[in-house]
């Protein structure tokens, strides 16, 4: 049995558990997600410190739990901290709202480096950038790309056309089956992941879909714009979809409505 591993991580969430210990929820680079006991870190500051704030890059000891899922955070240190994002609305929003992604999309204890990385970018953009509503399409189709959920929107899903009088007049956006849907295969469309995609909205997703693919994707991102009604558009089709696979209502969407600002 391994007795305890290294690396990378960071804290996708993290409760309180009895009087003094903590169960966080870490995206390991290595490991992938996995829920970790962190004993007595309510207790005492100095064991943890920040490493296991939120938006926090930290180097963890890991140590397998025998007969049982959790493991036993033995050690972490902060490696790179984005702590600052939490003084920005807009920026503890959008990167609220990542690791929120991040945390329901991934698979358990499935290593996915690719996904950590594309996480810490997110923060890094938001650091040096700011909010930005083009980065945030990027990076939700960036990370639907790496769990392999990544929807069509240059051809259509269900037929494969690429024809844009097909897709740009009465075509919609099905999540269920799998993005944009033309015209002709429209009317086999049904149900509350359905909703009409116009040409402006389905331009805007398809660049961000290009951005996404690009090498740098969230530090090169720059389509301009971000506001309207296109972008709401996008926006609205995008959280149609990242809900359909989730299952459930995004909290941070919920949390961002309240405050306003929509991601």
């Amino acid at each position: 049995m391994i007795e305890s591993v290294r690396g990378p991580a960071v804290v996708l969430r993290k409760v309180a558990y009895g009087e003094a210990d903590v169960i966080a929820t870490l995206l390991a680079r290595e490991q992938g997600k996995l829920s970790a006991l962190a004993r007595s870190a309510r207790r005492s500051q100095r064991r943890f410190g920040a490493a296991l704030e939120l938006f926090t890059v930290s180097e963890v000891e890991l140590r397998p739990h025998r007969g049982g899922e959790l493991w036993t955070l033995s050690s972490a240190q902060t490696v790179e901290s984005f702590a600052e994002l939490a003084r920005d609305i807009g920026s503890l929003a959008h990167a609220s709202y990542g690791t929120e992604l991040a945390r329901e999309l991934s698979a358990a204890e499935q290593p996915e480096p690719e996904l950590f990385d594309l996480l810490v970018e997110l923060f890094r953009s938001l650091a040096r950038r700011g909010p930005r509503v083009d980065v945030l399409r990027a990076f939700e189709l960036a990370l639907l790309d790496l769990v392999g959920l990544s929807p069509a929107f240059d051809v259509c899903a269900a037929c494969g056309r690429g024809d844009g009088f097909a897709l740009d007049r009465g075509a919609v956006l099905d999540a269920a089956r799998g993005g944009a849907i033309c015209s002709s295969c429209a009317a086999g469309s049904r149900g509350a992941g359905v909703r009409p995609l116009g040409a402006g909205a389905r331009a805007i997703l398809v660049a961000a879909q290009r951005a996404a693919r690009a090498p740098g994707r969230l530090s090169a991102v720059d389509l301009g714009g971000g506001r309207g009604d296109d972008a709401d558009e996008a926006r609205d089709a995008m959280l149609a979809l990242l809900t359909h696979h989730v299952g459930r209502p995004l909290k941070t969407v919920e949390f961002i409505g309240k405050l306003g600002r929509g991601p």
